[in-house]
């Protein structure tokens, strides 16, 4: 495996994901919805440094000008990138990393013992022992998870080896590595980083002045129905649910908004006139746009950690990156 000459662009990032956060709402660039292409307050700098003093372990550059130039995650491949806990440390990370070339032989072993405990699948004691053993050699050792694909995926990076600060798509779910696949899908962090980038420029510079226009209505609308919200004002609450039903089609991202606001009016708001039926006019609205369009089929729910992995804002989190 050899670098790439790719860099992360800062300047290029910000202005993408910014560009995003306020206009792209249908968040059809896939995991979005796991964080808004909103991005985390970035770590600093001599706080990173301590932290590697202190474990004897270097992060990888291009890695380690994401946390400190970027964002400490959020925005980023798949559902996006998970923050980084400068208040944790994994022995196991200073383990030799089992996805580089030096370790060819040994995966292939590994990976073909693999496939000989699935096949018995006997369920004793010491088969559980071993498959412990070889997912941490897969999927701990010398490497650091910073995301998820979705499903069984693992978005991690290298942190030693040859392979140091590339990115590995790996699995939860053992019986995916197999003999002669070892590296499929590895490149520079950069590298891997920057295509992501390309694919949220390209979205954006497809939208169209409509989607654009709806983008700019429905921000207006949230912020409203916030305040009000805030205000525990029903009555324009209600007002603001039935212009919002008037509409053709609502985006992914004001989909969660209400999602999140219906169930929160009911604790919010207990026992106040008109709540349940207001409540449920905005579940409808849900529902039916779930049923219109198919990549609501995982619309971005917030405060729900089993749809965010990267990102569980509070409601305020939202409102304020709207």
């Amino acid at each position: 495996m050899e670098w790439g000459l790719i860099m992360l662009d800062i300047h290029r990032i910000k202005t993408v994901l910014d560009y995003a956060r306020l206009w792209e709402y249908d968040l059809t660039v896939f995991g979005s919805n796991g964080h808004l292409y909103c991005l985390n307050a970035v770590v600093d700098e001599s706080a990173l440094t301590t932290w590697e003093t202190a474990h004897g372990l270097v992060i990888p550059q291009d890695y380690r000008d994401y946390l400190t130039k970027v964002g400490n995650g959020f925005a980023g491949p798949g559902y996006g990138i998970t923050p980084f806990d400068l208040g944790r440390f994994a022995p196991e990370w200073k383990e030799p990393c089992l996805h580089a070339p030096e370790f060819a032989g040994e995966y292939d072993r590994l990976a073909g013992e693999i496939a000989e405990l699935i096949e018995k699948d006997t369920g004793d004691d010491q088969e559980e022992i071993l498959y412990d053993a070889l997912y941490k050699r897969f999927n701990q050792d010398g490497v650091l998870e910073i995301g998820t694909g979705g499903c069984a995926g693992i978005n991690a990076i290298a942190l030693n080896g040859s392979t140091k600060g590339f990115y590995l798509s790996l699995v939860g779910e053992l019986e995916y590595y197999r003999v002669g696949e070892l590296g499929t899908g590895s490149k520079p962090f950069a590298e891997w980083f920057m295509e992501w980038v390309d694919k949220v420029e390209q979205v954006c510079s497809q939208l169209t002045q409509a989607q654009l226009n709806r983008s700019k209505w429905e921000r207006e609308w949230m912020l409203e129905f916030a305040q009000y919200w805030q205000k525990k004002d029903v009555a324009e609450m209600a007002r603001l649910v039935a212009e919002i039903e008037c509409q053709d089609s609502v985006s992914a991202k004001c989909v969660g908004f209400l999602f999140h606001f219906s169930p929160k009016n009911r604790r919010h708001l207990p026992g106040a006139e008109g709540i349940e039926y207001l409540r449920e006019r905005m579940g409808k609205i849900v529902d039916r746009q779930k049923k219109r369009q198919y990549n609501l089929s995982h619309i971005y729910y917030p405060g729900e950690a089993k749809y965010n992995v990267a990102w569980n804002p509070t409601l305020e989190d939202f409102v304020e990156h709207l």
